[in-house]
């Protein structure tokens, strides 16, 4: 028996070790969420929750569903807007994105519960209302972009630091550089060390593109009893859905010497092909 529960704990810590496996900023996006609301509570800025009577409330407020007197539908898109500001190196850009959404579908099904004849029907339980709803809960649609000259360091800086820390190796990030003539050695033969091939003045960019958001599917009950007291009970199944893009680039400017030397292995390689096709063209007349 003691060996049960110990499974059991081992389980339960492994599971939890990898749910909670996330990066801080991340914890902060996802739970900065709020529930769909139809449009009428939207006008008045989504400050409904204890009000009742609106189908928000399966999201929200399930013991709300018991102001309902009649079956009711509803359907909520929205337009979602996001301006990010960026600076960089003192530069500052602008990015908009926009995009359509649904923001809430839901549905309450109206239920009098019946009371004995003669009875007043406004006392007691009065009515069991039933509801279903889907809700938008959070939006991750973002773009940020950045742009500026880097006059001071390019990634040929850090290819030439790893070179100069570690060697280059055969296979390495630092060796693949030194093969591109990205990095070079420069000095003696005993005193020596590696150093970029580019000049300063870098024109470097950075384009982020997140999409996604966090979505519930909601089943909720509420009842009346004597128009006093309202009580709900609600079931909620969360989804998330979250994609991040990120791309560099930059704008290396190389010595003249360098530019002449790949544009002429361009061209012996574009030489050594073109023989090549004419050969095989040739050979079979």
């Amino acid at each position: 028996m003691k060996l049960k529960y110990t499974l059991f704990l081992i389980a339960f810590v492994a599971v939890s070790n990898s749910t909670f496996a996330q990066f801080a900023r991340d914890a902060i996006r996802f739970s900065g969420f709020q529930n769909g609301t139809t449009s009428r509570l939207k006008g008045i800025g989504n400050a409904g929750t204890a009000v009742g009577g609106d189908l928000s409330s399966i999201s929200s407020n399930p013991a709300g569903l018991g102001y309902f007197t009649q079956s009711e539908f509803s359907l909520t898109g929205e337009f979602d807007n996001h301006t990010s500001d960026a600076t960089y190196l003192g530069k500052q850009q602008t990015a908009t994105k926009g995009t359509p959404n649904l923001s809430q579908f839901g549905a309450v099904f109206y239920t009098r519960l019946n009371t004995p004849r003669g009875q007043n029907k406004t006392e007691g339980f009065v009515s069991l209302n039933y509801g279903v709803a889907y809700s938008r809960t959070n939006n991750f649609d973002e773009r940020v972009n950045t742009n500026a000259l880097n006059n001071t360091n390019t990634i040929n800086n850090y290819y030439a630091n790893l070179a100069n820390k570690e060697g280059v190796d055969n296979g390495t990030l630092q060796d693949w550089a030194f093969q591109q003539q990205l990095i070079s050695r420069y000095g003696t033969s005993t005193n020596n060390s590696f150093a970029p091939n580019s000049y300063p003045g870098v024109n470097q960019t950075g384009y982020i593109n997140r999409s996604g958001g966090q979505t519930a599917l909601d089943f909720s009950a509420g009842t009346n009893y004597n128009n006093k007291l309202y009580l709900g009970l609600n079931v909620s199944i969360a989804s998330l859905r979250f994609k991040s893009q990120k791309h560099l680039t930059k704008r290396v400017k190389l010595p003249y010497r360098l530019r002449v030397a790949r544009l002429t292995a361009a061209l012996i390689r574009s030489t050594a092909k073109c023989r090549k096709l004419k050969v095989k063209v040739l050979v079979p007349s």
